[in-house]
This record gives structure tokens, C-alpha cells and sequence, in this order.
């Protein structure tokens, strides 16, 4: 008596052989059902850092967590001068993250951040490192992988950048006071969202 498999079992023949062509189909599609759920690995995170001389490190979720976290309540402004995004952002400083796998950026150094879609954006040396006057505008610059109650990976806009000023809103006018690299676009367009690398560039 021969068998078939179908991709999660080794069925025998004899239990379909004189069964209906749409019945054999039909078993097959549902003993397949079971193999193809959805694909979550997907949604795990991993930060890709690449320095200076090309090398990599992948952050994942649980170092992400095991270093200093920072959590604070914020917004930003989009190019209507609306303000979106208000909420509770809870994630790790870009810094944080940065030095614990050694890098620690330079004043003509800055990072490239880029999204799964490969929409990027940069950003310098003070917005990592924020003198006491950049501090009282943008506040820290951190990663979040938590909005509110909802963590990754449910949460979809996750990993993104976020601003942490102390009166709880990253404006136009404070993006555009807190870069000297004429960076187009309204301050939203800077709270990255779906991170999924940073690259050091001098």
C-alpha cells in the first residue's frame, strides 16, 4: 500500500483513493490549511547597524529591552501644521543603542535611518547627542517599540523614531530649529516609522 505526502502528513493512498476528484481536492486543500498559516516571523524585530567601515550588527527585541528605557509622551506636527501621532512613546535612545555595540558618533558624523518601505532620513550629530538648548526643543531621540499599551510586533508603526520635548510636541518649528542640514519636510516626516536600519556616514 503506497503513500503520499501532502506537507504536514503522510496520508495513504487507500484512505482517498476512490473518493471524488473534488473530494480528493478539496481534504488536500484543508490538510494543507494547517501548513500555511500566516508567516509571523516576518514581524520579529531586528535592527540592522552598519558603521563606519561597513560592518554590521543586528539588534534584536530583547537587547533592545535590556538597555535603558526611556518613556515619555509626544506628537508632531505633519505638513498642515496638524498635530498627529499624540501618545505615549516608550523605546531606547538612539545613543543608548548606538553605544552599546561600541559606536559612538562624531560631531561630523551623522545616521541615516531607513524604514522596511526604504524611506530614510537623516540625522546629525546634535539630534543624537542634544546640547542643553537642542534639549529643551526636540528632547530625547529615542526608538519606541512600544505606542501606548501596544508593543511590537502588534504594534504596525513600529519601530519608529520619536521626538520627546518636554512640552509633549515635536513642531515644524522646532524640527526646523533642530537641524543644520536644511532638511526638507514637515516634522512628522522625521518620526520614521518601520525602522529597520541605521547606517553611521561621515
Amino acid at each position: 500500500m503506497g503513500t503520499y505526502s501532502d506537507g504536514c502528513k503522510t496520508m495513504k493512498k487507500s484512505s482517498v483513493a476512490y473518493y471524488p476528484l473534488t473530494v480528493i481536492f478539496l481534504t488536500i486543500i484543508v490538510g494543507l490549511s494547517g501548513c500555511l498559516q500566516p508567516d509571523t516571523s516576518s514581524k520579529e524585530f531586528s535592527l540592522m547597524i552598519v558603521d563606519l567601515t561597513g560592518s554590521s550588527t543586528n539588534i534584536t527585541l530583547s537587547t533592545l529591552k535590556s538597555l535603558d528605557i526611556i518613556s515619555g509622551t509626544s506628537s508632531y506636527e505633519n505638513s498642515f501644521n496638524n498635530t498627529r501621532g499624540y501618545g505615549v512613546y516608550t523605546g531606547v535612545a538612539i545613543s543608548s543603542i548606538l553605544e552599546s555595540i561600541g559606536i559612538t558618533l562624531l560631531p561630523d558624523e551623522f545616521l541615516i535611518v531607513t524604514a522596511t518601505d526604504g524611506y530614510s532620513g537623516v540625522f546629525q550629530y546634535e539630534n543624537i547627542y542634544p546640547n542643553a538648548s537642542w534639549q529643551n526643543v526636540q528632547g530625547s531621540l529615542i526608538l519606541a517599540y512600544a505606542f501606548n499599551e501596544t508593543e511590537l510586533p502588534e504594534w504596525d508603526l513600529g519601530p519608529r523614531i520619536a521626538f520627546l520635548p518636554l512640552d509633549e510636541l515635536y513642531s515644524n518649528a522646532d524640527k526646523g530649529n533642530t537641524s543644520s542640514l536644511n532638511i526638507a519636510g514637515s516634522a512628522g516626516s522625521r518620526w520614521i516609522s518601520n525602522v529597520v536600519s541605521f547606517e553611521v556616514k561621515r
